[in-house]
């Protein structure tokens, strides 16, 4: 696992709109989730004598790990370790986490230092000093960010009849607009962390997810209309079937349904707070890039980030998706779902010309195939 030199800024704050006692600032070795997404393999080849580890945070369901390997919680002994990057959890013996961080601009937040303390200041040297051997990289829990846009420091010397243009007021402060990141969760090993022992590779947890699901049902054409029939019926009982059904499944060649599924009945299936918990129905969320938080506001780009992690991202699949959203769809409903013109879509929605060349075109194994007639889908 690559770590990088980060600055970490957070905020002592009594409050919005009032001066805050201070900025407090650290260096720390650290991986964002992004990173950590871009760097863990899927492709584990099992051997008889692996021993596996789990780092903490992993939704993959242990009883069925057990069924079929040798598992460890001693990192020293692993041959093979799984993490997830998206539920990675914070432990005395591993890692700190910082959800809900961003990442920041680093000139600009020193420029913004240095207009409200002044150039000079030991504070400002000391912060273009450190970013120095930070390579840019400053991150910020959102909380923190929130309260730099609303005031400064109580020990500023900003003169607020000379505030720049690209700085706004909050109540006679200068405020920060910063251009920031998207939301990421930022991961530094703790003092002494058990990492240290684990000398074996790494692997996202889906690459072992797939082999666990290799023998489970197939959602086909035809058991997702069953489903679909359950889930629309008045018996609360049969949501709660069908999600069990769905983190049973053969996610690989389930895949399209799966996403559909998890679309039309998104509200019953967030209602289901207890179900969506479960560590099998946790495992497909990790698996379609999904965050349980997050299930009632699915749209169609969310499910474009699970088809291309999974290299799912066909011609075939959009298409069966794209008619999916646009089944009975005004044009208000269509912003309601996240497809007015979206990074991969426009209104319709119909795939950008200027994705066509990410579509995973290739011959796809077990790749759904849409039958000539679509039914009209009731959202």
């Amino acid at each position: 696992m690559n770590f990088k030199k980060y600055i970490v800024l957070s905020i002592d704050y009594q409050g919005k709109y009032r001066p805050y006692d201070k900025i407090n600032i650290k260096i720390k070795n650290g991986i964002t989730s992004t990173m950590l997404k871009e760097e863990l393999d899927d492709n584990w080849v099992p051997d008889k004598k692996d021993r596996l580890y789990f780092f903490p945070g992993c939704s993959v369901p242990r009883f069925k790990v057990r069924e079929k390997f040798n598992t460890t919680i001693k990192p020293e002994y692993a041959t093979a370790a799984f993490i997830s990057s998206s539920g990675l959890k914070a432990s005395d013996t591993m890692f700190d986490v910082t959800n809900q961080a961003r990442l920041l601009d680093g000139e600009f937040f020193g420029n913004w230092l240095s207009y409200i303390y002044g150039e000079d200041h030991h504070f400002v040297i000391k912060y273009k000093s450190l970013l120095i051997n930070c390579e840019d990289n400053i991150v910020i829990d959102i909380l923190s960010l929130y309260k730099f846009k609303y005031g400064c420091p109580s020990n500023a010397y900003y003169d607020p009849q000379s505030i720049a243009n690209w700085r706004n007021y909050a109540h006679g402060e200068p405020s920060l607009q910063l251009p920031i990141s998207d939301e990421l969760s930022f991961y530094s090993p703790v003092l002494n962390s058990v990492l240290d022992k684990l000398e074996c590779p790494i692997y996202s947890q889906d690459a072992i997810i797939k082999l666990l699901n290799e023998d489970n049902v197939v959602i086909d054409q035809k058991k997702y209309e069953e489903l679909r029939l359950m889930a629309n019926s008045s018996d609360t009982e049969n949501i709660i079937l069908v999600m069990e059904l769905m983190a049973n499944a053969n996610y690989k060649k389930s895949f399209v349904y799966l996403l559909l599924l998890l679309k039309e009945f998104k509200s019953k299936i967030a209602d289901r707070s207890k179900e969506i918990s479960h560590v099998n129905f946790k495992a497909l969320l990790n698996f379609l890039d999904l965050d349980e938080k997050k299930i009632s506001n699915i749209n169609i780009e969310m499910l474009t980030t699970g088809m291309k992690k999974h290299k799912q991202f066909t011609r075939s699949n959009v298409q069966r998706v794209t008619q999916f959203f646009a089944a009975g769809q005004t044009p208000e409903q269509h912003s309601d779902n996240g497809i007015t013109n979206t990074t991969h879509f426009t209104t319709g929605p119909v795939l950008r010309q200027d994705m066509e060349h990410e579509l995973d075109d290739y011959a796809v194994e077990d790749e759904i195939e849409i039958p000539e007639e679509e039914e009209n889908f009731n959202l």
